[in-house]
């Protein structure tokens, strides 16, 4: 734990830090032990076993959960900052690449009386049918403006229509064409192709 005097920093830590057993997240129940090793022990030093790193800890600190001072006070919520190493490091980069996104349980029941339906979520019926869920990696590549679809080569639709049965589609420009002018239609690639030939 911090120290009480630094009073943002330990109310941070005391709020979103603090690791609480529950059936559901660390299935700790019945004699159960938590799946996440809380609470930690204490130990005098930070040094890795093997490739798990083992954190400076005191007893007051065996519940709480790793996390950076600055990232803590930046960002105001829970997190889990851990030294990571040899495949372990693979293992845990994967991990949360692929690691499923949170979804929205929603259930359309009819009422006994008057025979209505009713809607039943987490989120109100506007906010679940307008919005859209994105993952953690997508959010961060939509906030930071990364290219998140690219390719190294260029994909070309080509119509392979006789030449008097393709679809042809109208100039942009065809307002600005005089009034006996013929060559209103786009030239297709295969007819541009065949006009570089032609002129070569």
């Amino acid at each position: 734990m911090p120290n009480p005097l630094d009073i943002d920093l330990y109310n941070l830590v005391s709020r979103h830090q603090i690791h609480e057993h529950n059936t559901s997240y660390c299935k700790m129940s019945n004699g159960r032990q938590c799946r996440f090793g809380y609470p930690k022990p204490p130990a005098e030093r930070t040094q890795f076993q093997d490739d798990i790193c083992e954190y400076e800890r005191t007893v007051a600190d065996e519940k709480v959960n790793n996390y950076n001072p600055y990232l803590l006070s930046l960002f105001r919520c829970n997190m889990d900052i851990q030294y990571n190493k040899g495949p372990r490091a693979a293992y845990y980069l994967a991990k949360y690449i692929t690691k499923f996104d949170e979804v929205v349980d929603a259930s359309i029941e009819k009422l006994e009386v008057g025979g209505r339906f009713k809607y039943s979520t987490s989120v109100s019926s506007s906010e679940h049918f307008k919005a859209r869920s994105v993952g953690s990696i997508e959010a961060v590549y939509n906030v930071c403006g990364y290219v998140k679809h690219s390719n190294s080569r260029n994909v070309i639709i080509l119509s392979m229509n006789p030449p008097d049965m393709d679809r042809r589609m109208l100039r942009y420009d065809i307002l600005e064409l005089d009034e006996d002018d013929d060559n209103i239609f786009n030239i297709s690639r295969l007819g541009k192709k065949s006009f570089i030939i032609q002129i070569v």
